[in-house]
């Protein structure tokens, strides 16, 4: 499957300021690794000092693995700075990870982060052990 067309298509329709996607193989982040998977890691992000030219952190993002043969995608790192929280910049960051993991034919979104708990159960993730997991 090519992954290229499927996440600039849901690039397309952000609608987050200066949005961009990274996608990289497994190998090309762990370069000394010799698994052999199938698995890529996503980023999402955004220009987060459109709003408050004072901060000095540029970036809000949203990492996440993609690996087809578990037929899930794992969220590994969320990060949205204070200038940005409570507008859905959050939300449309989750979703659209949700949406490229349901074009990917994933079948779960698993979060193994252990902060911010009432956004994760807001967004309709239910806590399984020691992560959050929801079918998508």
């Amino acid at each position: 499957m090519q992954l290229e067309p499927i996440i600039q298509e849901e690039l397309n329709k952000l609608q987050l300021p200066n949005a961009k996607i990274t996608l990289r193989t497994y190998s090309e982040v762990y370069p000394h690794s010799d698994k052999n998977t199938d698995s890529y890691f996503i980023q999402i992000s955004i220009d987060s000092n459109l709003e408050d030219s004072t901060h000095d952190c540029s970036c809000s993002y949203l990492d996440f693995w993609y690996n087809s043969e578990d037929q899930r995608i794992e969220h590994i790192n969320f990060s949205l700075k204070e200038n940005l929280k409570g507008k859905g910049f959050g939300r449309e960051l989750v979703e659209t990870m949700e949406k490229i993991g349901k074009r990917l034919d994933c079948k779960t979104s698993r979060v193994c982060l252990n902060t911010n708990y009432s956004f994760w159960n807001h967004m309709g993730y239910e806590q399984e052990q020691s992560y959050w997991e929801k079918q998508i």
